[in-house]
């Protein structure tokens, strides 16, 4: 009987240390994804960040100077544009309806930065 109620002791001992193990684990796992997700949405807001800021300095350099869009500064912003705007698709989920959105309007963007017109990036 002893034996017995020992065992049984042992067995409930180790359901109860699985149970926790498991539930901390789960816990773990949902922290690093958080943890994750967060390294993810700062590292799209500096992209974001980047990009916005090309494009305004092209587009008030363009309206200072006609011809800006000639220059190697202007090429070596819209290399740094592209390369942003590379990045930053490639960090969304393509079927999600934000990611079309901001796709749809980074390349509008780009369509419109290197173009004389002084007001195509208002």
């Amino acid at each position: 009987l002893v034996t017995g109620a020992i065992g049984l002791g042992s067995i409930l001992t180790s359901i109860a240390v699985v149970w926790i193990s498991r539930r901390n684990q789960k816990s773990q796992s949902r922290e690093k994804i958080a943890e994750l997700r967060q390294a993810w949405i700062a590292d799209l807001r500096e992209n974001m960040s980047q990009f916005i800021s090309i494009a305004y300095l092209v587009a008030v350099n363009g309206r200072q100077n006609k011809k800006y869009h000639l220059t190697d500064d202007a090429n070596e912003n819209y290399r740094a544009l592209f390369y942003y705007r590379s990045k930053i698709l490639l960090m969304l989920d393509t079927e999600k309806d934000y990611a079309k959105i901001l796709k749809s309007l980074m390349q509008d963007v780009t369509s419109n930065v290197g173009k004389e017109d002084a007001d195509s990036l208002k």
